[in-house]
């Protein structure tokens, strides 16, 4: 009789002995400590509480600008005449014109 080998079983075996010594030294290794200046950190978080605030403000001002030049846009001038005035003030040339002829 031949021997066969559980070649599955012991790729298996291995795995499960690989992966419980990967989470022990997960779970046990202590992040190294580091030097922290404290102050720079405060000062790099009001740079950016500085930079956010006045991004804020600009974005208030460039939509309050748009909202003023949307009315304006949307509120004709009264020194420009319309396609309907310039018909008005060409028949009151017209009617003008034809008036002093019929006088003279």
């Amino acid at each position: 009789m031949a021997v066969t080998r559980l070649e599955r079983k012991g790729r298996k075996n291995k795995n499960v002995a690989k992966n419980r010594v990967a989470t022990m030294k997960r779970l046990n290794s202590v992040p190294s400590i580091k030097n922290v200046d404290i102050e720079e950190i405060k000062k790099e978080f009001a740079n950016k509480m500085q930079n956010s605030v006045m991004k804020e403000e600009e974005k208030k001002i460039e939509n309050s600008k748009d909202e003023i030049t949307a009315t304006t846009a949307s509120e004709p001038d009264e020194n420009k005449n319309t396609p309907t005035d310039e018909k008005t003030s060409d028949l009151s040339v017209i009617s003008d014109e034809k008036s002093e002829t019929e006088e003279t």
